[in-house]
């Protein structure tokens, strides 16, 4: 059986100065990293995982609160794609 990436990157004697992993990805990728970072279990030991995002086409959120009010009535604003508010739904 291989060896999962974490696993790999514990082994010092394989990587002795590693000490930080940037996910990082644009537009898509961008989404996929901001998604892993809310969601992921991933642990390196002693090494930092970074995530980095660039220009995703949506953002998740946690609740209600957003950067700049919406002057218009949405009801699906906590609705996944965009928010975690109807993610029991899924």
């Amino acid at each position: 059986m291989r060896a999962s990436p974490h696993e790999r990157t514990r082994d010092r004697q394989r990587f002795p100065a590693l000490r930080e992993i940037v996910i990082a990805g644009p537009s898509d990728g961008a989404q996929v990293a901001h998604r892993y970072a809310i969601v992921g279990r991933a642990r390196c030991g002693e090494v930092r995982l970074r995530h980095v995002i660039a220009n995703p086409s949506s953002y998740v959120y946690f609740d209600a609160s957003r950067p700049c009010a919406t002057t218009k009535p949405c009801d699906d604003i906590d609705d996944w794609k965009s928010a975690f508010g109807d993610c029991r739904a899924m």
